[in-house]
Parts: C-alpha cells; structure tokens; sequence
C-alpha cells in the first residue's frame, strides 16, 4: 500500500513526531516574499524544482504536527480546517482534512490530550473548535488547548488587521479561555513535558512561538511563522510579507539559527513546509532538505 505523502513521521531519540499536511495551495514568491535581493533569490535558487519553479510555489503548505511523548499525544497547531465541516466561514476555499488524516495513523480526536497554537492566525488554528447552532464545540473533546496571551491582548488595539478574522478571535481565543479550555504560555520559556519546551520568539506577530523536542541526544525543532520558507533558514533577513515586526522576526530567526548550530539540531519542521534535516555550505549557510531528498 502505497504511503500517504502528506503524512510524514520522524523520531527524536523516544519521542515520535508526524507532520500532517492539512492543505496545500499555490503561492507567488514575488507575492510573499516582495523585497527579495538578487542574493536572496539566488539562495532561493537551491531549492529550485523540488520548493519552487520559477516565481511559483506550487505547494505552500499548512502542516500540523503530532507528537507522542510517553503517555502524551500532543498537537502543534491544527491546520487550516474546513468550513464544510466546522463552518467557520472566513476561508471557505481552505478543504484540510487533518482529522481524516489522524484516523488514518489510528489517532481519533478523542487520543488528542493537548493542543499548542504558535499563535492565533487562523490558518494555524483552523481544528481548534466546531461552530454549532448554539455557539462552539471543541473538534478534540479532551484536549486542554494552551496559546499565547499576548495575542489575544493585542487583537482588541487592532493590530492584525484583517489578518485575524472576528470569527477567528470569538472561536479560537474567547470561546476557548472563557470556557476554561484555554490557558497561555505564561513564560517566555515554558516545559510542556520533560522532553518538549516552548519559547517565545515575537516579530512575525506578538504571540510567535516555536518548540524544542530533546530526547536521548537527539533534539529537533518545530517552528511556525519564525521560518515562513526554507529561505529563512538560508537568508534569515529575507522580508515575508505578514511580518508585523521585521527586526524582531529576523533576529528570532537568528536565535533559532544559532540553537540549530550548538545543539547540532537533527530535523526542523515548519507550518508553510514540512520537516527535514539540516545541512551546512562551505561558507556556514544552511540549508533546510526534506525528508525523503
């Protein structure tokens, strides 16, 4: 039987991980990324045919990833969703199929004891809850969801825009807290379990965090928005086009740079693409390499 290939598992040391990608669409990279340098494009370059053709990405991806940690079953963000199913309506054309994609790896919604959101952009939350006739259910009944308050703090000033829906905000944040199933990353450093640590990394928007596994030498990371394509690993000051705060997201994405050199980090994952191994040039740039290349 043939594997599915939006479905990819990787192990650190006893830790297994699995991304799921959610939904996949084509994107422009003069559109996402308009202030690209000749340099920047050239490193862009490398990942020619198998990340990009020409100006388009044929596959921008919005992956959620599993991790099973002892007697934990956790979820790092819960991709798009689908509005033919949650009827949350601010992106109809977004079809994920996360839930159908558990089912397949034996993981019912019910098996899901936590769910950490990087940040509150809907297209990272799009599984959190279900719209019903009487308000919102959770889509995984006995999960405890935890998030940033930071977020949530900013979206009454205004600052996101359009970019956070009300829907969005009434569904994944209010609906959430207000019913006790929602509590926040109350530090800039906070150990989820004895393996799995989640660090606050603000820039792209207030709330940005990304996640360290560590587990018998082993150590990977699981980043958001911080890498919104493999040409922020090679180009950290590379300007994507939803980055709130530009000095702040390329120095983040330094730091996170700098820990994959010192720990000697075995995979990073991403939301926008899915996890891989690192490789370093002659000159010390890196170079993001999917599983399976």
């Amino acid at each position: 039987m043939k594997s599915n290939p939006d479905i990819r598992p990787f192990t650190v040391g006893n830790i297994s991980v699995t991304a799921f990608c959610d939904f996949s669409e084509p994107q422009s990279v003069k559109g996402f990324f308009p202030q690209m340098t000749p340099k920047q494009r050239e490193l862009l370059d490398r990942y020619y045919d198998w990340y990009h053709s020409d100006d388009m990405i044929p596959a921008w991806e919005y992956n959620s990833y599993l991790i099973k940690d002892g007697d934990r079953t956790i979820l790092w963000d819960t991709g798009v969703g689908n509005s033919k199913i949650t009827h949350l309506t601010y992106e109809p054309k977004w079809e994920g199929k996360l839930p159908c994609m558990l089912a397949e790896e034996g993981v019912a919604l019910t098996d899901i004891d936590i769910i950490l959101c990087s940040h509150f952009h809907p297209d990272h939350n799009g599984w959190n809850v279900i719209k019903t006739e009487t308000g919102y259910s959770k889509t995984f009944p006995n999960a405890h969801y935890i998030g940033p308050k930071e977020d949530f703090d900013a979206y009454p000033t205004g600052i996101f825009g359009d970019s956070i829906p009300e829907e969005s905000y009434q569904a994944n944040m209010v609906f959430l807290s207000e019913n006790g199933d929602m509590t926040w990353f109350e530090e800039p450093v906070m150990k989820i379990t004895n393996h799995i640590t989640v660090y606050h990394s603000p820039g792209h928007v207030p709330g940005l965090h990304y996640l360290i596994i560590e587990s018998e030498g082993e150590c990977a990371i699981l980043t958001s928005d911080n890498f919104a394509s493999p040409i922020h690993i090679s180009a950290p000051d590379t300007v994507y086009l939803y980055d709130q705060e530009i000095e702040n997201v390329i120095e983040g994405r330094r730091q996170i740079l700098d820990i994959c050199r010192d720990k000697k980090i075995h995979y990073l994952g991403a939301a926008h693409f899915g996890p891989g191994t690192l490789e370093t040039d002659d000159d010390g740039t890196l170079f993001w390499v999917p599983l399976g290349i």
